[in-house]
């Protein structure tokens, strides 16, 4: 889940003020949707061994991919700041622009 606050400047021009995302996993049995933090730390009793496993891989791939390296400590949800996108993506019009845009 990925939440992105977009506000303007006193002139109107758009921005991304702030941006974070939640790692999720979506279950096959009945397409439920779990925050992965929430199910590894309130241990879910049906959960299996094998979701439990690739749920901890989830959360570090998904880390790694928005914080450019796995956040090991489970948070309900990981900010993605402002300088990371201006660095990494100079000369967007809408800084913070999803690069696949």
């Amino acid at each position: 889940i990925l939440y992105i606050d977009i506000t303007r400047t006193e002139d109107g021009t758009p921005y991304i003020a702030a941006s974070s995302y939640v790692p999720t996993w979506v279950r096959n049995r009945n397409f439920t949707i779990i925050p992965v933090a929430d199910a590894l730390q309130e241990q879910i009793p049906d959960l299996r061994t094998e979701e439990i496993t690739r749920m901890r891989q989830v959360q570090l791939d998904v880390t790694h991919m928005f914080s450019a390296e796995p956040i090991e400590e489970l948070q309900s949800e990981y900010p993605i700041t402002r300088e990371r996108f201006i660095s990494d993506f100079p000369g967007l019009p809408l800084w913070g622009s999803l690069p696949w845009r």
